[in-house]
């Protein structure tokens, strides 16, 4: 059987400023933890560096973004006490930031609603 498809000139465009940020777990604790383990072994510098690339490309698109930064640092500091030696509290807030960026994803609702259709009722 042989199916017809007839196309529309209606055409879809991304609008960066409709996405939202969520909290994002790659996967298990240990995969956290070696991604944890990694910022913890970048200096200061380095830190830096990186934290002033991801704001300015974040705040475009997200009001108050190192506050959502923040939150999912603290969602996950718990994997920080299940290694002895290291703190949450002895972290600096750029790092502590730029570990909550690690765990943070981006999620456009408008592709969700045109590419994930409900059957027809």
């Amino acid at each position: 059987m042989a199916l017809t498809v007839k196309r529309l000139p209606n055409k879809f465009y991304p609008d960066s400023t409709r996405v939202i940020s969520r909290f994002y777990m790659h996967g298990s604790e240990d995969r956290a933890r070696s991604i944890i383990k990694r910022v913890l072994d970048f200096s200061d510098q380095e830190v830096g560096s990186a934290l002033h690339e991801v704001l300015p490309d974040f705040s475009k698109r997200h009001r108050n973004i190192s506050k959502v930064f923040e939150k999912n640092f603290d969602t996950v500091k718990y994997v920080l006490a299940l290694d002895p030696g290291t703190s949450p509290d002895t972290l600096s807030l750029e790092r502590k930031l730029l570990i909550g960026s690690y765990f943070t994803s981006e999620y456009a609702i408008e592709a969700a609603a045109f590419f994930n259709p409900c059957p027809a009722e």
